[in-house]
């Protein structure tokens, strides 16, 4: 039988400053309000939080406190201003594919830049909705940022919980990197039970296709060496959507004034030019 468990009581918080989080399910399986209530109970812990999603959801049931959409001025796409260490979600819902690539990989290097640069950041979690955007495969040039984060963003204190459809749409080295992981119901297709199958074995795959409800996750702790595995039940919570649009913008620097050319400068700029 499941567990009904507390969000409290998802997951050891020791455990999870250890690695990073993986949470799959087919679509309606509720990873998304899973991963709404363990950033939301991160933030609460005083961690900061940064979602990266271009589903559009988190904005309608998050608490986090701000959300924040892309504009585009002068063909230009521009974000809005945060100061460090604000919690926040990046909803890129509306942007091209290859546009959302982009501005992953420009918010991936900001936040490395940032704490690099910063001698005592404050712990920070990043959230990346359907990651097999930009996780599929690790000889992308076009992640690079996004999978310096994943693999050692853990040397300037930063993990990350990533969220997909599909544990075969993954490359497999960012799935191991998750020690802690919740599988909800799988899709029906063969890549994805024989992909489950090959991590977990036969019996589990079945339980994934057959057992699981709503609010139901097979749970993999990798750090768990007694019982790496089990199944928990969460409960759905309500929508309270409380995150503020954020637009506060970096103001376009002015340029220099340039300084007035004296007659005799104009005079010889002219001699060297015929000379």
């Amino acid at each position: 039988m499941a567990r009904t468990l507390k969000f409290e009581n998802l997951f050891d918080l020791d455990e999870a400053r250890k690695t990073n989080i993986l949470l799959s399910g087919a679509n309606a399986s509720g990873k998304t309000r899973l991963s709404c209530a363990i950033a939301s109970m991160l933030y609460k812990l005083g961690y900061t939080v940064i979602v990266i999603d271009i589903s559009g959801v988190w904005k309608k049931i998050s608490d986090l406190p701000y959300y924040t959409k892309p504009y585009k001025f002068n063909d230009e796409i521009e974000l809005a201003d945060f100061e460090q260490n604000t919690s926040r979600i990046y909803d890129l819902s509306t942007l091209k594919l290859s546009e959302t690539k982009q501005v992953v990989e420009a918010l991936s290097e900001m936040i490395w830049n940032e704490r690099v640069n910063n001698p005592n950041p404050i712990p920070t979690w990043l959230f990346l909705e359907e990651s097999e955007g930009f996780l599929k495969s690790i000889r992308s040039k076009d992640a690079e940022s996004i999978y310096r984060l994943v693999h050692i963003g853990r040397n300037i204190n930063v993990r990350c919980a990533l969220i997909t459809t599909d544990l075969a749409l993954l490359d497999a080295s960012v799935i191991r990197l998750c020690g802690i992981r919740f599988h909800g119901f799988l899709n029906p297709e063969e890549n994805s039970k024989r992909k489950f199958k090959a991590y977990y074995g036969k019996d589990w795959c079945r339980i994934a296709m057959e057992a699981l409800e709503t609010g139901d996750f097979i749970r993999f702790r990798q750090y768990n060496r007694n019982k790496p595995l089990d199944i928990i039940s969460v409960p759905l919570f309500k929508d309270k959507p409380r995150a503020q649009l954020y637009l506060k913008f970096k103001q376009p620097q002015e340029p220099e004034p340039q300084k007035p050319t004296s007659l005799t400068s104009k005079i010889n700029t002219i001699v060297r030019t015929l000379l």
